[in-house]
């Protein structure tokens, strides 16, 4: 404390701590595939350590609008502060791909594009919880098939017809790069959820709970056998499927 001068090393600027550019953001849910209805991220948000409220705190917009994406494509997503709060700050890319457009009722053949001649296969014609993954020479065997179903949170959940109480899963969740494939019993989890991108008569197939990674044949072009992972993704053929109605 010193007497008053009038020097400007006695002047001070008083800025509210409330401008959502100096927040800590983070969003899940980027990628999906298109159901028809709105899609959103989820989306945290924190000040000085306090975690704010959508709606209340703060709005997400989409390409500088409030509208909830539906449409394949690519969305800007940022937040805007409401209420006591100010400023903005971009979230990141959301991306919206066209759904398969697969009628559930149809099982559906897993064909590796590097070998034709091997599709995806569950240990053991009637599996159980934890079976091993592989590709495999095609015998149309129910548990080389598979039922393919939508959710309105735009993910695929992809069950075995072996046994349908089982679905595709990536070891851990969220997986990291070389994950095994196998089934296990649905539980609802983001790693037993997943994204189909169309890569010209074929499919890349992302894990929802770390879309880097998609769905790898071992080995370009693999053999009958090979392991299958959540690996991440390079465009090899050894990671594209055709799906084909049984």
């Amino acid at each position: 404390a010193y007497k008053a001068n009038g020097g400007n090393n006695q002047k001070w600027q008083l800025v509210g701590m409330n401008n959502l550019s100096d927040s800590i953001t983070s969003a899940s849910g980027m990628q999906r595939n298109t159901t028809g209805g709105e899609l959103e991220p989820s989306v945290s948000v924190s000040l000085l350590g306090k975690t704010l409220e959508k709606d209340k705190d703060y709005k997400v917009l989409y390409n500088e609008s409030d509208k909830k994406p539906v449409n394949a494509g690519s969305y800007k997503v940022s937040i805007e502060g409401i209420g006591n709060f100010t400023g903005s700050k971009e979230i990141g890319t959301m991306t919206l791909y066209e759904n398969a457009n697969i009628d559930p009722s149809v099982p559906q053949k897993f064909i590796c594009v590097a070998n034709t001649d091997l599709v995806l296969d569950a240990a053991k014609e009637v599996p159980v919880s934890g079976a091993q993954v592989s590709v495999y020479k095609s015998n149309n065997g129910k548990n080389q098939a598979w039922s393919l179903t939508l959710g309105k949170d735009g993910y695929y959940t992809i069950a075995n017809l072996g046994n349908s109480d089982l679905v595709l899963d990536a070891a851990k969740n969220p997986p990291v790069s070389g994950a095994d494939i196998s089934v296990y019993k649905a539980n609802g989890g983001l790693n037993q959820k997943w994204i189909l991108i169309k890569d010209g008569n074929s499919y890349n197939v992302k894990n929802a709970a770390n879309p880097d990674l998609v769905l790898d044949a071992a080995k370009n072009p693999p053999v009958s056998g090979a392991d299958v992972s959540a690996y991440k993704a390079n465009g090899g053929n050894n990671q594209k499927w055709q799906l084909v109605g049984m």
